[in-house]
């Protein structure tokens, strides 16, 4: 008995001193656990503590619905190995420059990695920071400390003077960009003498450019070509030194061999101004009059006639890599016996190789391609109205058949009254192809490691220009000028396309708690609500105009009928603005030569994150959310809370930001106009406008009441307002993946609805 219980009290024993141990390790890990929290409060960087847990409803602001505060170390215990440490996780917005708008797996992926923080002003952030007082012990509490927060009633005289002060006058053109310089004025004007003044015609201007004396084109060495290029000013006002720096840098024509045959006057006196080698088409009897898009055949001929072998290549044609091997391996066939296909190099189409594209092509000089374009001109003359691609087509596969022994008839449509009588053919031959994955030509080209140009066809030639340009710049191709074309450093007054510093970058983007540069059309509070649409899209250009920045277009959601995200410029047309606000592309951030030129892997490094919301506290009326950060690392965070009348919520909201010193430094700006984008809100400022607008349409003898509170950057946003066109009938005709250039609403967008 006595040993039986001196066992029983040694277990005893044992289990109390198990227990103590057990409680002193759970003490440790407690205590550890609140160090942590402690330390991960007075953090200033973006830790993995902010609110990564993801909700599930979501509420009608179009924001992540609220819920109740979860501690974030429930949320570290449940990370996997594969999931990013917190050190390493980038700010929400990298995702707009980490994946375009064609790349709809990396947003998915992304998120699977947990590589990015979440929108930084979350529904439960802001209850915390407007409405609750959290234990000091949590991390909510922590939070809250890291904010500044001030209550305003009144806009105050300093916001006001930043508000008021006038917008830019200056065209974007003039403002926004250093061109490359001008010659001195001797120089323009012995070009202006040549192109304009002296009223040669074009032939005699190309004899003065390959003047056997001074000639101011020579061969290129390497293949021995000269190239040239045919455009109007649509084309010339905004490209005319990225064609020639193109031609230089990347297809290794330099203006000593490549030169502009120029169809306006316009686009002479800017060559000329530059120190570009120009002539000017001139229409007379002898070069088909009136025949302007058969600009390229002539010239074509004339160049076969003086000997010279050459490269051709249409404005719309985006070079990212040197065709040279191709035209040398090209102009070696002449030479051997066994190769046929050595007289004409032609591209083809990406939906069908076989078919002539004529936007890109190379010559040999000799006997068989002077009876080519003799006879290709013999029938322009005949069919004027025809196509000149169509006759090229047709003119060659005559040649091709022929040196077959083939009979040929030309065909197709020939206006007017149908095919000519075909000629005989006394040299055939056969051309040489470009392959369609090379010289990509379609309306919705696809590019592939192979590729060497993009050519942005539409379904009516010589049209839209803007939609081209669009469809290159959405797809990276487009190349771009630089200020300093000479200098391979970005100066610090770098102000071109893509690179560009100081002052000159400066852009501002939407942002949404769904994803950075997109609208959805979704959301609840603006379901499929065109007016919101057309609300906000003039909202982003007045900001950019008061902030003076560079509008990134946003990309839109659509889910009526055929689901998916679409570019803004085929629903939105902007030309009447283009010359207050200066716009890019939505691909634009993702693009990786927009890029901080020394940012390391950064796309931009200073960047203002800003939200305007309804506010939570039944007090306050508005709450206003700004961010500063310096790439990872958050420099400042501060919210504003204000009581006054609904007119002057965005006066509010832009002299908070205008009145920051930070904001004039910040590369990007980030805008959400959340309260702005749902329709209530947006209907009672509709309703204010109309009033003021008919209060002040009444004779002043007649007006009984006073003007109703209208604020000012509400007046500026009507201004915008008024001035944009929209083309609804067509806007979802293509999602992004096939937009064409000729969705382009561009110059034709109707009134808004």
């Amino acid at each position: 008995m006595t040993e039986s219980k001196s066992n029983s009290n040694s277990r005893r024993g044992n289990v109390f001193v198990l227990l103590l141990l057990i409680s002193i390790i759970a003490h440790g890990v407690l205590f550890s656990a609140r160090s942590v929290q402690s330390s991960v409060g007075n953090s200033s960087t973006n830790r993995w503590y902010t609110e990564a847990k993801v909700p599930s409803n979501v509420d009608g602001n179009g924001d992540v619905g609220d819920e109740e505060y979860q501690p974030q170390l429930r949320q570290r215990a449940d990370q996997t190995e594969e999931e990013a440490p917190a050190e390493e996780q980038l700010p929400h917005w990298r995702l707009a420059t980490d994946c375009s708008s064609y790349s709809l797996d990396c947003f998915a992926q992304a998120q699977r990695d947990h590589k990015y923080l979440p929108y930084p002003f979350s529904p439960s952030l802001r209850k915390d920071i407007e409405v609750r007082s959290p234990n000091n012990n949590t991390v909510a509490f922590q939070q809250q400390m890291e904010w500044s927060v001030e209550t305003f009633d009144h806009i105050s005289e300093k916001w006001i003077n930043q508000l008021v002060r006038e917008n830019s006058h200056v065209p974007v053109e003039e403002r926004n960009y250093i061109y490359p310089p001008k010659v001195p004025q001797d120089q323009i004007d012995a070009c202006l003498d040549l192109t304009i003044r002296q009223n040669k015609t074009t032939l005699e201007q190309l004899d003065v450019l390959f003047s056997k004396d001074s000639p101011i084109v020579v061969p290129e060495p390497d293949t021995n070509m000269i190239a040239f290029t045919i455009s109007d000013y649509s084309y010339v006002r905004d490209m005319l030194h990225e064609i020639f720096q193109m031609m230089d840098e990347t297809v290794g024509f330099s203006s000593k061999h490549f030169f502009l045959v120029a169809i306006d006057q316009k686009s002479v006196e800017l060559a000329c101004q530059h120190g570009y080698p120009v002539v000017m088409w001139k229409a007379d009897e002898g070069n088909l009059k009136d025949a302007v898009a058969n600009t390229k055949i002539i010239v074509s001929y004339e160049l076969v006639m003086r000997g010279f072998d050459f490269f051709f290549t249409e404005m719309d044609v985006w070079w990212i890599r040197s065709p040279k091997e191709n035209l040398v391996e090209f102009q070696k066939r002449h030479d051997d016996e066994e190769h046929d296909e050595k007289h004409l190099y032609l591209s083809g189409h990406q939906n069908n190789p076989h078919a002539p594209n004529i936007g890109v092509y190379a010559v040999k000089a000799d006997k068989y391609t002077e009876e080519y374009f003799k006879i290709v001109i013999d029938v322009l003359k005949q069919k004027p109205e025809t196509h000149d691609q169509w006759i090229m087509a047709e003119v060659y596969r005559l040649f091709q058949h022929t040196y077959d022994n083939q009979e040929y008839k030309l065909g197709g449509t020939f206006k007017p009254d149908g095919p000519p009588e075909t000629p005989s053919v006394q040299n055939p031959f056969k051309a040489k192809y470009f392959p369609p994955h090379e010289v990509v030509a379609d309306e919705w080209p696809m590019p592939t490691h192979a590729t060497l140009a993009i050519h942005t066809l539409n379904s009516t030639p010589l049209q839209m220009p803007h939609g081209k340009k669009m469809v290159a710049k959405e797809l990276g191709v487009y190349h771009g000028f630089r200020s300093n074309p000479s200098s391979q450093e970005v100066g610090p007054n770098a102000a071109g396309y893509y690179e560009r510093s100081g002052q000159y970058r400066k852009y501002i983007m939407l942002d949404t708690s769904t994803r950075t540069n997109m609208y959805s059309n979704v959301q609840p509070g603006r379901y499929h609500d065109k007016m919101t649409t057309q609300w906000t899209m003039a909202l982003l250009i007045a900001l950019a105009r008061k902030t003076d920045r560079i509008l990134v277009l946003p990309q839109v959601f659509q889910a009526d009928m055929d689901a998916g995200t679409y570019f803004s410029w085929p629903m939105m047309d902007y030309s009447k603005v283009s010359e207050m606000v200066d716009f890019r592309e939505t691909n634009f951030v993702s693009n990786r030569r927009a890029w901080k030129h020394d940012g390391g892997g950064w796309p931009f490094e200073s960047v203002v994150t800003t939200a305007l919301f309804d506010a939570n506290d039944p007090e306050e009326k508005i709450s206003i959310y700004t961010q500063v950060t310096q790439r990872s690392e958050i420099l400042s965070k501060k919210a504003w809370r204000g009581t006054i009348h609904d007119s002057f919520f965005l006066d509010a909201w832009v002299c908070s930001l205008l009145t920051m010193p930070e904001l004039e430094s910040a590369e990007l700006l980030l805008v959400n106009p959340d309260r702005n984008m749902i329709w209530g809100n947006l209907w009672s400022m509709i309703r204010r406008l109309s009033r003021h607008n008919e209060y002040f349409a009444e004779d002043e003898d007649k007006r009984k009441d006073t003007p109703p509170p209208v604020g000012w950057m509400e007046l500026e946003l009507k201004e915008i307002y008024d001035m944009l066109g929209w083309c609804w009938n067509t806007a979802y005709r293509h999602s992004a993946s096939k937009t064409a250039a000729s969705d382009s609403c561009y110059g034709k967008g109707g009134p808004p609805e």
